[in-house]
């Protein structure tokens, strides 16, 4: 009995475990993912998604690099990589017509809205545990407080 006991619980752990890991995507994986992301959402060319595609990897590739070139030295990584999306936004202004490029823009300014609003969303738990506002103020609780009628 024990022995069964322990034979379901190591698998237990082994499923939560296996579960758990993440794969690293390739960087034909992350080009070939963002190509058909832009082709559904844009509805760029095949032969633009064949620009989008290369240029995507070619992006994909240098960040890496620079990753692991600025290994210790965080500043020096985030101008590189910075620097690897500004040529990587230009080219793409190249291949995307105008409209498709506007489109473009509106989604990654959307996609860092909800990334903003996630860590905001992060510090407002951890202001409220520590017993802080958003204002960085003590915070009170609402049944403290009386709230008078105004006609």
């Amino acid at each position: 009995m024990k022995k069964l006991i322990l034979f379901i619980g190591a698998l237990v752990l082994f499923t939560t475990i296996q579960a758990q890991t993440k794969t690293k995507k390739t960087p034909q994986e992350r080009a070939s993912r963002l190509s058909e992301r832009l082709a559904t959402k844009l509805g760029i060319t095949d032969q633009q998604k064949k620009k989008v595609y290369n240029l995507a990897y070619y992006h994909i590739i240098k960040i890496q690099k620079a990753r692991a070139d600025f290994k210790d030295d965080k500043k020096a990584r985030n101008m590189e990589v910075r620097s690897n999306l500004k040529q990587f936004d230009d080219s793409l202004k190249i291949i995307l017509t105008a409209d498709q490029y506007l489109k473009y823009k509106e989604m990654r300014e959307n996609t860092k809205n909800k990334i903003k609003d996630g860590k905001d969303k992060g510090d407002k738990v951890k202001d409220k545990q520590k017993g802080k506002n958003k204002n960085g103020d003590k915070q009170t609780d609402d049944s403290d407080l009386e709230i008078e009628d105004v006609e």
